[in-house]
């Protein structure tokens, strides 16, 4: 599309963004609606987010999308969140309103449990084992909190950022969350043992760490539902390891989808053409896994 001086802009504002697949999906629903918005990924880090964030109240931005690594830290920078985001404190989608002022939402938890439904989960009925309680785990571990889960399971690498997101839910939702130290084995296996749903929120899996779980296969048991909020690649080595023991698998596509379509209504007030938004997902996918094909047919 040609970009016009009315053209409305949104930016995607992580590091790094060479996974994603949000501009395509975006600008072909923009395009779908015959809507004048522009939608760009832009890598930017932590050190750098204030200045960015400050150059698009002075111009022609509807808002703005954030990933990994600043969706904790962008809570500090913008002028109001939304009820939920400041729960939670963890924004993904910030709206530029008419008189220049930010204000940050996070749908990324509200997209999860909307996918989870789709597969069937009871959010009210099930204990879920969360691994990674960064940006995205946050929001998700605290909305199925907010959505009524039984129980949740809450680990990560880096002890600090597990304490605090318990710490927040059992605030609102006393005895909701258990912290379990990723260092203890035997804990571990007896929790995952527990849980209905196990979900990877860590983005281990995805890149350059592409082939790697955050633990070893022992967590699965079958019957489980095994979650990975990643959805390229569409089968991580989490997802394979959870096949291979008997459980069912759900990927992070349907969750993007969400995600991306609550964004958009946000971002235009118009209601979001899914089918439109799932249909080029496949497409990309599709896409992707063919020319993997050429790759290992001319390697070959």
């Amino acid at each position: 599309m040609e970009i016009q001086i009315t053209t409305k802009l949104i930016a995607l504002l992580g590091k790094p963004l060479d996974h994603s697949f949000a501009a395509r999906i975006q600008n072909e629903a923009f395009a779908a609606e015959g809507l004048d918005y522009y939608y760009y990924p832009s890598e930017v880090g932590k050190e750098d987010l204030k200045i960015v964030l400050e150059a698009a109240r002075a111009q022609n931005y509807a808002g703005l999308v954030i990933t990994k690594p600043n969706k904790v830290f962008v809570c500090g920078l913008l002028d109001d969140l939304d009820p939920l985001a400041a729960a939670m404190q963890s924004v993904n989608t910030v709206v530029k309103t008419k008189d220049g002022r930010l204000v940050g939402y996070n749908t990324d938890g509200l997209a999860c449990v909307k996918s989870l439904e789709d597969a069937g989960v009871r959010v009210k009925e099930e204990r879920f084992f969360c691994i990674g309680a960064g940006g995205v785990g946050r929001s998700i571990a605290y909305t199925l909190a907010h959505c009524g889960a039984k129980k949740i399971w809450l680990t990560d690498v880096i002890s600090e950022s597990a304490d605090a997101l318990g710490r927040d839910i059992n605030r609102d939702f006393p005895g909701v969350a258990e912290v379990v130290s990723m260092e203890k084995a035997d804990l571990v296996r007896n929790v995952s043992g527990q849980a209905e749903v196990i979900m990877n929120l860590t983005g281990l899996g995805m890149g350059k760490s592409a082939g790697q779980m955050p633990f070893t296969p022992e967590i699965f048991h079958p019957g489980q539902l095994a979650f990975d909020a990643i959805y390229n690649p569409p089968e991580t080595r989490f997802l394979k390891e959870a096949k291979a023991r008997g459980c069912r698998t759900l990927n992070g596509m349907n969750m993007n989808v969400y995600q991306g379509a609550i964004g958009f209504q946000l971002h235009t007030g118009r209601k979001a053409p899914i089918g439109q938004m799932r249909r080029t997902v496949e497409t990309i996918l599709a896409e992707r896994a063919a020319a993997e094909q050429r790759r290992e047919e001319t390697e070959g």
